[in-house]
């Protein structure tokens, strides 16, 4: 069988080519391998973002646990502080009847003639003025300072415990006649007294004059 060389020859700018189909064929393979390289790319950004995360929370449990200790630690120094003001005002207590008991013993070891110069009646305007508190004394000594000085109240010794204790809150000035009066009796108005912050102090005897220099020198005098 005789073929012309021409003939058989090849020939590729005699080829068509549809583009239609040349893209369809080619599409899907460059699809392929643009997914193939996307595809990693996105799980090691996913598993970058859960390190972030995992870090985050972790960050934040170390906050919540580090806060939760601070809470602990600011309720531990706030219970010292209201501790050591209690302690304060405790101390202060003490020291304020301290005093007291000193002026008392003192009062008791002074020679009754005034050294300040001062007469009895002037002594006895001076603190006629103030809101003073007894309490305690003999009922005949009472009836007696009652009538000089109206401006005062009297606390009867053996009256029940039902009595307010509270008429010291504004006094000017708290007594306690150590002669007549009982434990309870005397706890009783102290505990008021150091709740209030009342100035007080002790007297002793029934001597009337003594009385009112011991008081003018308490309550005039020292201040």
């Amino acid at each position: 069988m005789d073929i012309e060389e021409d003939e058989i020859r090849f020939r590729p700018e005699e080829i068509q080519v549809n583009p239609q189909k040349a893209a369809e064929n080619v599409t899907p393979a460059v699809k392929t391998v643009t997914a193939a390289k996307a595809e990693p790319v996105a799980e090691e950004e996913k598993e970058a973002i859960r390190q972030e995360m995992n870090e985050l929370r972790r960050k934040l449990h170390m906050l919540e646990t580090d806060n939760a200790d601070l809470r602990l630690k600011l309720n531990d120094k706030r219970k010292l502080e209201d501790e050591i003001r209690r302690l304060r005002d405790r101390d202060d207590e003490i020291s304020r009847e301290l005093t007291a008991l000193r002026a008392f013993a003192y009062n008791q070891t002074e020679d009754d003639v005034p050294s300040t110069g001062v007469s009895v009646e002037q002594m006895k305007e001076a603190i006629a003025k103030l809101r003073i508190v007894v309490i305690g004394g003999h009922s005949n000594w009472v009836y007696k300072l009652r009538n000089m000085f109206a401006n005062w109240t009297f606390v009867n010794p053996e009256a029940g415990g039902s009595t307010d204790a509270s008429i010291v809150e504004k006094a000017d000035y708290a007594f306690f006649f150590t002669d007549t009066i009982s434990h309870s009796r005397y706890y009783q108005f102290m505990k008021a007294i150091r709740e209030k912050k009342v100035d007080f102090g002790y007297i002793h005897g029934v001597n009337i004059e003594k009385n009112i220099r011991d008081i003018y020198r308490e309550v005039v005098v020292s201040e």
